[in-house]
């Protein structure tokens, strides 16, 4: 019964106008004899936990394709998961990815921005493999922030000694000094401690996530709706 161009709710018996809600709801109770104590909160609730968790499993199932395409350097589905990663920006007030999935969109689909080989270029150079073998790339953008902390480190590390061009050299040098040390490690055969990191498991988490699924019940209602163009049938869930 709300109105948005009129910013109220209106009656639609007797057409009165109230501001609030509860208003209009003691408006119907006292003219209308409308009962509002029998109203059953549960399945309105059910309802609600059901929603949260169906949006719960589409955006983490999401965030995890997308990690996997990554990992394997897959452009096609980065690609395809860039269009729901950009609503899901959205929701989250992300702008700045946003407009970074909106671009990278276009230079796919608009060749008047990229031509075709820039284009195929692009969609499968946003990886990058520092140590080689199936699995192990990661985000052009994480590669960046991560040569960022190491010369940070090497600035730091100079005091009131650092200048412009010592920077300068630090981030020239700093792909070369990886490169040697990489070099130096096949030719000895040995693996250095305390260089590569440890392999990411999220095992921990995904168990911690689902016991407070489980613990706040999320998974014991299905949501059951009914389709409009076949009235006496439902939608039933999956035993």
């Amino acid at each position: 019964m709300h109105h948005n161009d009129l910013q109220k709710y209106a009656c639609e018996v007797c057409n009165k106008q109230y501001k609030t809600k509860g208003g209009i709801k003691k408006h119907l109770k006292l003219q209308h004899q409308w009962d509002f104590d029998n109203e059953q909160e549960t399945p309105s609730k059910n309802d609600h936990i059901a929603l949260y968790r169906d949006s719960f499993m589409k955006c983490s199932l999401l965030l995890r394709d997308t990690n996997d395409a990554y990992e394997m350097g897959d452009g096609d589905i980065i690609l395809l998961n860039a269009k729901f990663q950009m609503l899901l920006s959205r929701i989250g007030n992300h702008t700045k990815y946003q407009l970074w999935l909106f671009r990278f969109m276009a230079y796919m689909y608009c060749y008047s921005l990229l031509t075709p080989r820039m284009a195929y270029e692009y969609i499968w150079n946003c990886t990058a493999n520092m140590h080689g073998n199936i699995g192990h790339d990661l985000p052009n953008d994480n590669l960046v922030e991560m040569l960022v902390q190491a010369v940070k480190k090497k600035i730091y590390a100079q005091g009131a000694n650092a200048t412009y061009k010592s920077a300068r050299n630090a981030a020239l040098t700093l792909q070369i000094q990886e490169e040697i040390f990489t070099n130096i490690q096949k030719e000895v055969n040995k693996n250095i401690t305390g260089r590569r990191r440890p392999e990411r498991s999220k095992l921990n988490d995904i168990t911690a996530m689902v016991s407070e699924l489980q613990s706040a019940r999320v998974f014991d209602f299905i949501l059951v709706e009914s389709i409009p163009n076949f009235p006496y049938s439902q939608t039933s869930s999956p035993d």
